[in-house]
């Protein structure tokens, strides 16, 4: 059971599929992708985490309402960067966290979403020894001035951290892995 939703279960990748199709389908006119346990290849899902390159206000504004026509009910989260929506499914609800972004911090939004939990606070732990923060999925702050980093790809972001790139089947819990040999060059 899903904490975020009380009646939501654990879902199969193929219990799933037919949904992402759907949402594909309403989304076809702007640049999609998956991420999160779909990404990550995991046998099971409990939301669905899409990713939305868009830079204009009134394209979010018309996905909402795309989503909302399609049956798909809206929880707004309040943050200019995510929303959350859900449909019910044979008595259950699937939570869909629609995740925007644009050019410059896509990087960073992709490997956020991607996650797992696990992996996302491996590298909260990484930019804490750097004194930075991850409080906004967009960027990289730093705690002493404020300036905040993103990046457009994710290897970029974890070279960043001083870590080599790695799949998204390997960030899932327990398998963290890393090239213990990388040796980053930092840029921003």
């Amino acid at each position: 059971m899903s904490k975020r939703f009380p009646n939501s279960k654990i879902w199969t990748r193929r219990e799933i599929k037919p949904l992402l199709k759907q949402l594909s389908k309403h989304l076809c006119h702007f640049h999609t992708e998956y991420g999160g346990s779909w990404r990550r290849k995991s046998k099971t899902l409990n939301d669905i985490d899409i990713i939305i390159r868009t830079t204009r206000s009134y394209e979010r504004w018309l996905i909402r309402k795309i989503l909302i026509d399609a049956g798909y009910g809206t929880v707004l989260s309040g943050r200019t960067y995510m929303d959350v929506f859900y449909i019910d499914i044979k008595g259950f609800r699937i939570p869909i966290d629609v995740f925007y972004c644009d050019e410059r911090n896509y990087g960073s939004v992709k490997l956020f979403t991607t996650g797992s939990k696990y992996h996302n606070d491996f590298l909260r732990e990484k930019l804490a020894e750097l004194d930075m923060n991850w409080d906004n999925v967009q960027c990289f702050t730093c705690n002493k001035t404020g300036l905040r980093v993103s990046f457009k790809t994710e290897d970029k972001a974890l070279s960043f951290l001083g870590l080599g790139p790695n799949k998204p089947c390997q960030r899932n819990r327990g398998d963290i892995m890393y090239d213990i040999n990388y040796n980053p060059v930092r840029e921003l």
